[in-house]
């Protein structure tokens, strides 16, 4: 339930923070570093293929074929990387805005 101020009401809230540190989990087990910055350039904030280059420093071809790899690795149940308990919750942290999102 949204507040009347138009925040989440405290259920919501930790509905939302759950998650997203179970898709944050998911890209630190499938994905490298590369391809989650692909991945959540395009996915989370919608940049193109040649924003994405610019800035990653990448050809627009390798992120096009980073991305198309990181769908098809979020798309299997199998787990490439372990996620130490830390590293998750720093991710998530950093993820949505902070310590309270």
């Amino acid at each position: 339930m949204v507040t009347s101020n138009g925040t989440l009401g405290p259920l919501e809230s930790a509905e939302q923070r759950d998650a997203v540190s179970q898709a944050m989990l998911v890209l630190l087990e499938r994905l490298t570093p590369t391809e989650r910055a692909v991945y959540v350039l395009r996915e989370a904030f919608a940049y193109g293929h040649r924003e994405i280059a610019c800035v990653l420093d990448l050809s627009e071809a390798n992120c096009r074929q980073l991305y198309r790899r990181a769908v098809q690795r979020i798309a299997t149940s199998e787990n490439r990387f372990p996620a130490a308990p830390e590293q998750q919750e720093e991710l998530v942290t950093t993820f949505s805005g902070g310590p309270g999102g």
